[in-house]
């Protein structure tokens, strides 16, 4: 188990994304309750190009990175998460469209929440090219208490890897079950990504898990409609409880189940509420504490220790002290050990763990928490699931009066969302500022919304809502969220490749986008690809002020040995340079491929031309 402290967790998280020396990522599945668009852009390049030693606000700043790394994984990768639960992003970008298809809405048949943080990524040998043969594979496991999102929380996660052999382990059947109950979570998700997912749910199966010295066992619990229902901790002689939220019910059940008084660490709002609801539930704990208030940062761990029968029970995941009957996903690591190595209550909370970060929980005196706070928020919340929920979707097609170079979506809504007239919707593409923002209510009442022309790199699926209290304080008393529309009319292929002119800009661009394709990129060189196409690349000299010149960059090495081993990374180019000539406009196309390059390209092209 490792503790990730808000201050160091996206060092301690990428670790989980970087592939294992050896290996080159091959697919991946993602379970989360919530996402940041903008955390998630920075993910391929951690899995593709071993960027963990980078700050995400330089990968984020590195447009021709981004768009090759977003290139080459989106249709490997699968992230599921609860309908509205994407964050809007701080600011518009193009990009963010290009995570549309990796992205699934999950809804268990239950109606609860879709609650889990786990990531199960595979790795093959970098010099396999047949990622199905099955040899030297690697799946690695990291089961977390946070969301792909960039909180600022104190938290947990729980790493492993291992491969997959032989027979099933019964250690994992449950989360494999829960793997191959995905695509009934989410009806629209593509075959393609569905059989992706069943062979990675196959392999998750199998694998033989690298164990520490002081882990004995350890066992992954699905919790959810078709898998479990999730019981308290076991019976054990100490308890210790962690968890960000909580209920009196639930409490006094784990409480029931220790013989000892077992101690509860959790946010001091949160025990505030539970003072003055139910007193005597913190009464049965013997100290309930907090994070020091010389930290700032919140608590979003949730663990449960359990001391039994002479071993320790961990348990490491989603679930919260609150009461679980609603029939949502949940999933929680369980490792088991002898007390002296995996450790006991009094290591937990001593002074070599988490005793240096806590204090005790002093209730307040004043008055409990403001009721008419609590509704607003609640009518909030509602508004959201129900909108959320809604059968919405957008129609896109060109302008017919514009010249044809600008493009308008139109959203409706097949639901009728049934709304408080206290309640303001704002709606707007998530390409577009918020400024632009349409009354969202006539399309909830049955009618449609038709935003402003824009350009074919700003269509996107992603459309953002603000709903809020009508003469209230819009940040204080509103809520934001991203759905992901289905669309008809949509031009992918057309809108991506223009997304992809736009983010190489110019011959510096192309041609560090050219090394990329090309595979001549090298995370462990002394020096990188330089952004601004000047200074030395791969250990030779620059291409001078204007960094348009290729005579040194070393593309002719690169494009043979992909016409021999790799021909497919030819075509990725073919169809670049042919989009940009087919939508040359005023002569960009010439500002952007270097005279030089396009000698050199028709040489290859007629070779591959040639080839049988």
């Amino acid at each position: 188990m490792t503790l990730l402290d808000p201050h160091r967790d996206r060092t301690l998280y990428t670790r989980a994304l970087t592939p294992p020396p050896g290996c080159r990522f091959d697919c991946g599945v993602a379970l989360t309750y919530s996402l940041n668009l903008d955390m998630l852009l920075a993910v391929p390049l951690h899995l593709l190009l071993h960027a963990g030693d980078r700050p995400d606000s330089e990968l984020l700043a590195d447009p021709v990175a981004l768009l090759y790394g977003l290139r080459q994984t989106t249709d490997r990768i699968t992230i599921f998460h609860q309908r509205g639960g994407i964050h809007p992003p701080r600011r518009s970008n193009v990009l963010y469209s290009m995570l549309e298809d990796s992205l699934h809405a999950a809804a268990p048949s239950s109606g609860g929440i879709f609650h889990p943080k786990v990531w199960v990524l595979r790795f093959v040998p970098a010099d396999d090219g047949d990622a199905d043969g099955g040899a030297g594979r690697l799946i690695r496991l990291a089961v977390m208490s946070r969301n792909l999102t960039g909180d600022h929380s104190w938290d947990v996660s729980v790493m492993a890897q291992g491969d997959p052999r032989g027979d099933a382990v019964p250690e994992n059947a449950e989360m494999a079950t829960l793997f191959r109950a995905l695509p009934d979570m989410s009806p629209t998700l593509p075959k393609n990504r569905a059989d992706q997912i069943d062979s990675l749910a196959g392999d998750l199966e199998r694998t033989v898990w690298e164990l520490p010295g002081h882990v004995d066992e350890f066992r992954l619990h699905a919790i959810g409609p078709g898998l479990k229902e999730w019981r308290p901790p076991p019976r054990s002689r100490r308890l210790v409880v962690i968890s960000p939220f909580c209920t009196p019910n639930a409490l006094f059940e784990m409480t029931r189940r220790s013989d000892s008084p077992p101690t509860l660490v959790s946010r001091p709002e949160e025990l505030a509420r539970i003072h003055h609801q139910a007193p005597a539930a913190l009464k049965r704990f013997e100290r309930c504490l907090v994070l020091s208030e010389l930290l700032d940062d919140g608590l979003h761990a949730k663990v449960y220790l359990c001391e039994v029968a002479g071993r320790t029970r961990l348990f490491v995941g989603s679930i919260n002290a609150t009461h679980h009957g609603s029939g949502g996903v949940e999933v929680m690591a369980e490792l088991v050990g002898r007390p002296e190595a995996l450790g006991t209550a009094e290591t937990l909370l001593g002074d070599d763990g988490l005793g240096a970060l806590l204090e005790d929980f002093v209730p307040p005196s004043g008055p409990g928490p403001d009721p008419d706070l609590d509704r607003n928020k609640r009518i909030i919340e509602d508004a959201c699931r129900a909108v959320a929920a809604a059968d919405l979707r957008l129609i896109c097609y060109r302008g017919d009066g514009d010249g044809g170079d600008r493009w308008h979506l139109r959203l409706r809504s097949a639901s009728f969302v049934d709304l408080s007239s206290d309640l303001e919707v704002g709606v707007w593409p998530i390409t577009l500022p918020r400024k632009r923002a349409a009354d969202g209510r006539p399309l909830l009442n049955g009618g449609d919304i038709d935003f402003a022309p824009m350009d074919i790199a700003q269509v996107t699926r992603f459309v953002a809502f603000r709903i809020g209290l009508r003469e209230k304080d819009p940040e204080a008393a509103s809520e934001v969220f991203v759905l992901c529309v289905p669309v008809d009319g949509l031009p992918v292929r057309e809108r991506n490749d223009e997304i992809a002119r736009r983010m190489v800009r110019n011959q510096r661009g192309f041609l560090r986008y050219i090394l990329f394709l090309l595979g001549a990129f090298d995370p462990h060189a002394t020096t990188r690809v330089p952004q601004d196409g000047t200074g030395p690349i791969n250990g030779r000299s620059g291409a001078g002020a204007g960094g348009s010149s290729i005579g040194s960059l070393p593309l002719l090495e690169e494009m043979t040995r992909a016409y021999c081993r790799d021909p497919a990374r030819l075509d990725t180019v073919r169809r670049l340079i042919q989009y940009l000539r087919e939508s040359d406009r005023a002569g960009q196309a010439d500002d952007i491929v270097p005279d030089e390059f396009m000698r050199l390209w028709d040489t290859f092209e007629a070779a591959l031309k040639a080839s049988p």
